[in-house]
């Protein structure tokens, strides 16, 4: 069980962080996620919003001791804290989802459950389009510009891909006509079967 030091031992950011990485939107979950995790661990509230870090429990419930009843204000606050801070790094939009609760391990499951599913269907459907993604004719940096955003895209949903595997990718997507320049790129001048 935590002593009462413990319970104290945390900060509340001093508004600066908000400044550091924007705040959540639906499109860009992961990268907030692991802003945001930084931020809990720096304050020393990730394990709040974790539930590792759980409330005190009264020896006799009918009969609290001054302790446990100042360990118990101490948890309230904590958690009002660790809450406050993941409320604060939300865009209006998405704090309907955690509006009516204010336990910051609630929240934390259910913002990973409503963006980070709905981004996993995001990356699915963005690691399909950069793999089937063609040359247009369009001009090679136009073409090159939109591989970029897939990518972009991709790192913003929380999967990031290789400079290899994004040059494999982009390599297999020029025509034939293309290939004097592609052969001179190692390891993926050969054409894989389209």
């Amino acid at each position: 069980m935590a002593s009462l030091e413990d319970m104290k031992d945390y900060q509340t950011s001093s508004g600066s962080a908000y400044q550091v990485f924007p705040k959540l939107q639906s499109d860009h979950y992961f990268s907030w996620s692991a802003s945001m995790e930084s931020i809990l661990c720096s304050l020393n509230q990730w394990e709040v919003v974790t539930g590792a870090f759980i409330p005190p429990v009264h020896a006799d419930p009918n009969a609290p001791t001054d302790k446990e009843l100042q360990m118990e204000r101490a948890w309230e606050l904590r958690k009002e804290h660790a809450y406050t801070e993941i409320d604060l790094h939300i865009e209006d939009q998405q704090r309907v989802s955690i509006r009516d609760n204010q336990n910051p391990h609630l929240a934390w499951d259910t913002l990973r459950t409503v963006y980070g599913n709905h981004l996993a269907n995001t990356r699915a459907a963005l690691l399909a389009e950069i793999t089937r993604i063609q040359y247009d004719g369009s001009g090679i940096l136009e073409h090159k510009s939109k591989m970029d955003a897939l990518q972009i895209k991709l790192i913003e949903a929380g999967h990031p891909v290789p400079e290899p595997l994004y040059l494999n990718f982009f390599v297999n997507s020029l025509p034939e006509e293309f290939d004097a320049i592609t052969s001179c790129v190692p390891p993926f001048g050969r054409r894989h079967a389209r």
